[in-house]
């Protein structure tokens, strides 16, 4: 995952600092928020840049946390991230923001 943010930063300045920000997450909680996956794949499409191992990049809304993200995210964010999802992520999704707040 690190090449390919690696890669990305050099073709795609535009986007560098969304590319630092997923870095420093990348180091510090090893993985990266299913929006950050939702960008880094949406960005290599656009340039044509390989992705050597796709399942690195499966989106997993598994903790809290990422339920969280879920729940208080813009539904234009969430439709971009609905579309590099696949159907069973995109059914959670819409599982986890028709849930309750408590």
């Amino acid at each position: 995952m690190k090449l390919l943010i690696d890669q990305l930063i050099v073709l795609d300045r535009a986007f560098y600092r969304y590319y630092l920000e997923m870095l420093l997450t990348l180091e510090h909680t090893h993985a990266l928020t299913p929006w950050q996956m939702s960008i880094l794949l949406w960005r290599a499409k656009i340039f044509h840049v390989e992705i050597l191992y796709p399942e690195l990049l499966r989106i997993s809304i598994g903790n809290e946390q990422e339920k969280d993200e879920i729940r208080f995210m813009k539904m234009w964010k969430l439709k971009e991230l609905e579309k590099v999802m696949t159907v069973w992520q995109r059914r959670q999704c819409q599982e986890i923001k028709r849930e309750k707040w408590r």
